[in-house]
């Protein structure tokens, strides 16, 4: 068994690990684990596996909270970044983590890959709701609650991602995103960095290209950008690798790829899925003369154990959570809504980023709905509707269909509850009301503001000048 192990962090597809792959992870010596939450419908099985066959493991996840969360029976509260800095309120989220963090703990994780910090920096971005919004100080105010939510109830922390999707467009688990902002986006983008750095517990570096740190490597694997990490940013603990089986990642030959992200100064890799990849990466750095070439695995590792020494047994104190925060961003005349029958259409939300895991596919309408379709659902006796849209910058037919239901004559309420970006489409609408996520608790909430049983109290976390600039 070598050390190289000790600088993965595996993950596996069956809902129980299976002895095949249990095996290879005994043999391989790694002793850090991603949950999927294919795996945590098998949740105790899955950890008393974990911690009775290794020693002191770290176990992860990715929980943000939204439309990224991996623990499904915790909707209530887990509303997503983008919708809890409609509070404005550091404390509030700070307690939406803690609440967070309890459930992980209660599970046997001990590491959350959260906080997002990335700062929405360009319309229609890659992360979109995830985002915290579009001002650096909020979204850095905001990201060091959330890690102080996770630390009382005793989970680590992972802040991502460096430098930040909030300027990219494509998908980095689909291709290789370029940040396409200024040099002063830039300085935004690594505030937040910059403000978590001492209390953040693992950085993840990204798939995507900087041009202002490196014309031709992502940050993954550059080592301009990761010590650009480590010296601007003063970060010191331990850098993780988002998942090296991306589409943003695998831009090398297998074998390469895991030599590559070490050297750049990565010192946990994430390899979430495929079995014969994970063996193909460790066998890459155990053949290797990675130490000859500068790169020293003991001091990747002392950093990792580090980090794992700060988990502690918390006892946080239970608090409920029960706020919610839309935000009325346009009102004519519609609220409060005291029509007893109204038409409400929901959308078949389809999850657009691959790390999300699908949704059931309930709605009235597709995100892509077209046609004869849009004829149909804008056909209804009732003079009034509330309309949801999701993403609608990217499909246009939602846009078509609520326009549709205005030349017919109705009056429409649009629920924006996927990407800001789609205010700007609905200007025609007799109101706008944000909620930023798509969950149903929230959308409830939602109905009841535009009813005039509730109040909303959100505020927009996204800069207008961004939305309007095309």
């Amino acid at each position: 068994m070598s050390e190289a192990g000790k600088v993965f962090m595996f993950g596996f597809t069956e809902e129980v690990i299976s002895k095949e792959r249990l095996e290879f992870f005994k043999s391989s010596g790694v002793n850090s684990f991603i949950l999927f939450r294919k795996n945590i419908a098998r949740i105790k099985e899955n950890v008393e596996i974990l911690k009775n066959e290794f020693e002191d493991p770290l176990i992860a996840v990715d929980q943000e909270g939204g439309i990224v969360r991996r623990f499904p029976q915790t909707d209530a509260f887990f509303f997503g970044n983008m919708n809890a800095a409609m509070s404005g309120d550091e404390n509030y989220i700070k307690d939406l983590y803690r609440k967070i963090g309890d459930v992980l703990r209660e599970n046997g994780v001990n590491l959350n890959l959260a906080p997002v910090v990335d700062v929405y920096l360009k319309k229609g971005n890659s992360i979109g709701i995830r985002s915290f919004g579009s001002d650096p100080l909020s979204v850095a105010r905001f990201s060091d609650a959330a890690i102080s939510g996770l630390h009382e109830a005793g989970v680590l922390s992972a802040v991502k991602h460096f430098i930040g999707y909030g300027a990219a467009a494509k998908d980095p688990h689909k291709g290789l995103p370029v940040f396409e902002g200024s040099k002063g986006a830039l300085e935004k983008a690594v505030l937040p960095f910059k403000h978590t750095a001492k209390s953040a517990d693992f950085v993840m570096s990204a798939h995507i290209i900087v041009p202002f740190l490196d014309e031709k490597l992502p940050v993954t694997f550059s080592k301009d950008a990761l010590q650009f990490l480590r010296g601007a940013v003063s970060f010191n603990g331990p850098i993780i690798t988002d998942c090296l089986e991306m589409g943003g990642a695998m831009i090398f030959p297998k074998e390469e790829i895991a030599l590559k992200a070490l050297s750049a100064g990565n010192d946990l890799l994430i390899v979430s899925h495929t079995l014969e990849i994970q063996k193909a990466m460790l066998q890459s750095v155990e053949k290797s003369s990675l130490n000859k070439s500068g790169v020293d695995l003991s001091d990747k590792i002392a950093r990792i154990e580090k980090a794992k020494e700060k988990i502690r047994k918390a006892e946080s104190a239970e608090k409920e959570v029960t706020e919610k925060f839309v935000s009325v961003f346009k009102n004519s005349g519609f609220i409060p809504l005291k029509e007893r029958e109204f038409r409400f259409l929901f959308p078949q939300i389809v999850q657009e980023v691959q790390v999300e895991e699908t949704e059931a596919q309930q709605g009235d309408y597709p995100l892509d709905v077209k046609g004869t379709d849009i004829q149909r659902l804008a056909a209804f006796p009732q003079k009034s509707a509330v309309f949801v849209s999701y993403n609608a910058f990217r499909h246009r037919g939602q846009v078509a269909l609520a326009k549709q239901m205005k030349e017919n004559g109705k009056r429409v309420c649009v629920i924006v509850a996927g990407d800001p970006a789609d205010i700007p489409l609905f200007g025609f609408a007799d109101c706008i009301v944000l909620t930023l996520s798509p969950l149903k608790e929230v959308i409830r909430f939602a109905l009841r503001v535009i009813q005039g049983k509730a109040e909303a109290k959100g505020r927009l976390p996204v800069s207008e000048e961004i939305l309007w600039t095309e």
